[in-house]
């Protein structure tokens, strides 16, 4: 989101296609010519996320079926490496403005962002800050459940296919910073 709303600063005529990890748009780009930013996050850290924030239903099944997706979204587009570029979760909030940068120098565009420490960019955080409260189940609880035994296979796909996409494509692999449990 936070990536989105920095490039839509500057160009909000142009439109983009996110936040639906479906591997037809990277594969449209490629065949459109379309500059692309494919993210990635740990399995954990993205999947946790975005069922706390009832993105994805929290059982097992729903688990199940978010990190089955997961993997087929990163395995289906590891081949179209030339047609985007690839960036994680981590560089995109700390130095998306380097991020920008490659994607203009692979396609020859101009796209901007707002400095990484500057008023916008400060602006776009927060705006797009979820607070505590503001969360379905817990961060915890999410994660407690992912490495339950019946999950186990489908996280350690997800886990193997986080980790050969960056080595594929050039990037660290981390994991998000603990954070303090939700009151």
């Amino acid at each position: 989101t936070y990536a989105l709303d920095a490039v839509k600063l500057g160009h909000s005529d142009l439109h983009f296609g996110s936040h639906q990890h479906i591997p037809v748009q990277v594969m449209q780009a490629k065949k459109c010519s379309v500059p692309c930013l494919v993210l990635i996050r740990h399995p954990m850290d993205s999947i946790s996320s975005v069922v706390s924030r009832g993105g994805y239903t929290f059982s097992p099944e729903g688990l199940e079926w978010v990190l089955k997706d997961y993997s087929y979204f990163y395995n289906s587009i590891m081949d179209l490496q030339d047609s985007f570029v690839p960036a994680s979760f981590q560089e995109v909030i700390t130095d998306y403005v380097a991020v920008i940068r490659r994607l203009n120098e692979r396609f020859g565009t101009n796209f901007s962002a707002p400095e990484n420490d500057s008023k916008e960019a400060k602006q776009i955080v927060q705006k797009n800050k979820w607070k505590g409260t503001n969360r379905y189940h817990t961060l915890e609880d999410i994660q407690a459940a992912l490495h339950s035994k019946e999950l186990e296979p489908y996280r350690l796909k997800a886990e193997e296919t986080y980790r050969s996409f960056c080595a594929a494509t050039g990037l660290a692999t981390t994991k998000d910073a603990p954070r303090p449990p939700v009151a």
